[in-house]
């Protein structure tokens, strides 16, 4: 990756990042297919891993996931993770160009378990 294409690529991936940990937090929950968007979600953007928060994102999933059973404690962290990484002070979320990202990415979370409930709606 070049230089000058690095800043959009790695604002576009934290944009979507955002948006799914948003949409997978709006209903206070968090089942293994969300997980799973998760750890998608770090493969397709692997070269990034060793930045913030994306780093951190990483080192919580291998933890979560290494012994393939997700715990309740284990999905409270992981949504309590999303929570604070979607905050509105979050220095993440930053502009309106953004928002159509996050939408996106909004709508990846809400329908990444396959179901929409009301809430979610």
């Amino acid at each position: 990756m070049t230089e000058w294409t690095d800043r959009p690529n790695v604002e576009r991936a934290l944009h979507s990042l955002s948006g799914i940990a948003a949409g997978i937090a709006i209903d206070y929950e968090v089942n293994d297919r969300e997980v799973t968007a998760l750890r998608d979600w770090l493969t397709l953007n692997s070269h990034l891993l060793n930045r913030r928060p994306f780093s951190l994102l990483a080192i919580l999933l291998d933890r979560v996931l290494e012994d393939g059973v997700i715990t309740e404690e284990e999905r409270e962290e992981v949504l309590d993770w999303c929570q604070r990484f979607t905050d509105v002070a979050s220095a993440y979320v930053t502009d309106t160009t953004a928002a159509i990202q996050v939408l996106h990415g909004v709508l990846h979370g809400v329908i990444s378990d396959g179901i929409v409930t009301d809430q979610e709606a």
